[in-house]
C-alpha cells in the first residue's frame, strides 16, 4: 500500500511479503532527480536511522530510475496469521510515521 509524502517522486509504502514471511516499509524515489536526493538523504544516515531508531537498508538503484530507503520486519512474522495482525499493523505504524517524521521535512527541503 503507498503513502503519499506530499511530494510527487517519493512515496512510502508498506508491504507484507508472504513468500518472505516479513513486512515492510520503504521511502521509495521515483523523481527525475531520484538518484541526487537518494544521495542528499544518504548523508543523513547516521540521523535518519537514529530518529528512526534502527537500521534501515539504503537501495540505491544506478541501473534504474529509482531508489529506496527500507526497514524489514522478519522477526517470527506471518502475514497470513490473522491472530498477529495487530502486531504486525502497530508495528507497520510505528514505522510509517517514524518515516514520515524523519524524511518529509528533509524532502519537503531538498527542492
Amino acid at each position: 500500500m503507498g503513502f503519499a509524502t506530499g511530494r510527487s517522486g517519493f512515496e512510502f509504502g508498506a508491504h507484507n511479503l508472504l513468500r518472505g514471511k516479513e513486512i515492510s516499509v520503504e521511502l521509495y524515489l521515483s523523481s527525475p532527480d531520484a538518484r541526487l536526493h537518494f544521495h542528499l538523504l544518504r548523508h543523513e544516515t547516521e540521523q535518519i536511522e537514529r530518529e528512526i531508531g534502527a537500521p534501515l537498508e539504503w537501495q540505491e538503484k544506478p541501473t534504474q530510475k529509482h531508489s529506496r530507503v527500507i526497514i524489514r520486519n522478519n522477526s517470527n512474522i506471518d502475514p497470513t496469521n490473522k491472530q498477529d495482525w495487530p502486531r504486525q499493523h502497530e508495528w507497520l505504524l510505528d514505522m510509517l510515521e517514524a518515516f514520515h517524521k524523519a524524511f518529509v521535512p528533509r524532502i519537503k527541503a531538498s527542492r
